[in-house]
């Protein structure tokens, strides 16, 4: 009975160490910290000036058209040169080119942009951020790419969003004003059915998800329908974070992202 206590205790050490060795080894990133990544806010009192309220708008492409390019004119508007450090963007399949040079007081200068429609069909709502040597670590403006990409003929091509056996047209939804009800086209490409649903867990509260139909088949099409629940309407201009249960991979790869209007 001694030998089987001390080796009882021995086992039990043994694992209190592994899981405080383990712990040590996983960060946790606080929620408001993700969120100043995913939104930062911009310097205060920005002397940059963008036409259109900083939004670029290239209407509706098709999904095998070529890449869309344009530009954007800002003013600075402030009483120093500004120089533009770097931009970021929201997606891989947005590009910009800044001029580098000092823009002067009263000055203007131009950003052209480049967007990549292959992959992306659907409602888009991009951001470009743009930094400048008032701040490395705030953007100094942000300027939004928004339009359609109308989806690919080839079916293959008209699903590229994947969350394991399931494709989608889309992860990334915009919800316009009064919106109760948004579809995303979806097709099973595994072998087995699935059945999906809305992870209640790490979702945001007030929000239904489900595909139509309820179990979709190996190799069937069908739609995830969202729907708001509750009368608590979500904030303008905002992104909610909604998560699928029924698919076996990592919360970020079946993660779909709604644009609030």
């Amino acid at each position: 009975m001694i030998g089987v206590g001390w080796k009882h205790w021995c086992w039990v050490l043994m694992g209190a160490l592994f899981v405080e060795s383990l712990s040590a080894q996983i960060r946790i990133i606080p929620r408001a910290t993700l969120d100043s990544v995913a939104h930062p806010t911009t310097v205060a009192d920005s002397p940059m000036r963008f036409a259109d309220a900083g939004s670029i708008r290239f209407g509706t492409l098709d999904e095998d058209a070529a890449p869309w390019s344009g530009s954007i004119r800002w003013h600075n508007v402030g009483k120093t040169p500004l120089v533009i450090t770097r931009v970021t963007t929201s997606c891989g399949c947005l590009r910009a080119e800044v001029e580098r040079r000092p823009v002067k007081a009263d000055e203007e200068a131009t950003i052209r942009v480049t967007y990549s429609p292959k992959g992306h069909p659907g409602v888009v709502y991009q951001r470009l951020f743009v930094y400048t040597n008032l701040s490395a670590a705030h953007p100094t403006a942000i300027v939004t790419v928004e339009g359609v990409v109308t989806p690919s003929k080839s079916l293959s091509a008209g699903y590229p969003h994947a969350m394991g056996p399931l494709r989608l047209r889309t992860k990334e939804i915009r919800l316009g004003a009064g919106d109760g009800e948004v579809r995303v086209a979806c097709r099973n490409v595994g072998t087995k059915s699935l059945r999906i649903e809305l992870d209640t867990l790490l979702s945001e509260n007030g929000w239904l998800l489900m595909s139509e139909p309820l179990l979709l088949e190996a190799g069937a099409e069908g739609d995830v329908v969202i729907r708001q629940s509750g009368a608590t309407q979500p904030k303008k201009g905002g992104e909610v974070h909604l998560y699928v249960r029924g698919i076996a991979v990592a919360p970020r790869e079946r993660m779909l992202t709604l644009y609030t209007e």
